[in-house]
């Protein structure tokens, strides 16, 4: 319940940037064999989420989009 609580609370409430925290924090608990998402893989996802964030708007200044 911790991890979804800040989940969306990083994300602001945004559906795509929860599914994006989501996406990453559960590749992150798959890759060490853990079924449940803790705080901890939520704070090390937004590292990535911030990546991604970035690449997406780069690449949406690139195309016009």
């Amino acid at each position: 319940d911790d991890a979804l609580s800040l989940a969306m609370e990083l994300s602001c409430g945004l559906p795509y940037s929860c599914q994006v925290v989501g996406k990453y924090a559960a590749l992150l608990a798959l890759s060490q064999k853990r079924r449940v998402i803790t705080v901890a893989d939520v704070a090390e996802a937004m590292k990535q989420v911030d990546e991604h964030f970035f690449l997406v708007s780069a690449i949406g200044s690139r195309t016009g989009l």
